[in-house]
């Protein structure tokens, strides 16, 4: 069986066709309602890996966390500060392959 590969080119194509969040990956806020099950984030710094469209980046924003999102193609996070400029919130964004994390430990 063929295996699919993740690369560059086929996610800088599909980001330069979807930018709409809601229509991206719904996952019926799945992944908010895990982190937010675990307390409040108010305050809180979170990653995001794979940043996508950013949609659960920016309501973790929305209810006070501190949100950086990675991700290793750029349309992707072109993507992201249009959702963030509209929904009116601040996310760092640091391009950079997930494998290879340009932060410092801890």
């Amino acid at each position: 069986m063929a295996r699919r590969v993740s690369t560059k080119a086929h996610w800088d194509a599909y980001w330069h066709e979807h930018t709409d969040p809601g229509e991206t990956y719904d996952n019926d806020d799945r992944v908010i309602n895990a982190i937010l099950a675990l307390g409040d984030v108010r305050g809180k710094r979170i990653l995001e890996v794979g940043a996508g469209s950013g949609r659960d980046s920016i309501e973790l924003a929305r209810r006070g966390a501190e949100v950086v999102v990675i991700d290793y193609v750029r349309s992707s996070l072109d993507v992201v500060a249009r959702n963030a400029r509209a929904a009116g919130v601040t996310l760092e964004m640091v391009c950079a392959d997930g494998t290879r994390m340009p932060f410092a430990e801890g």
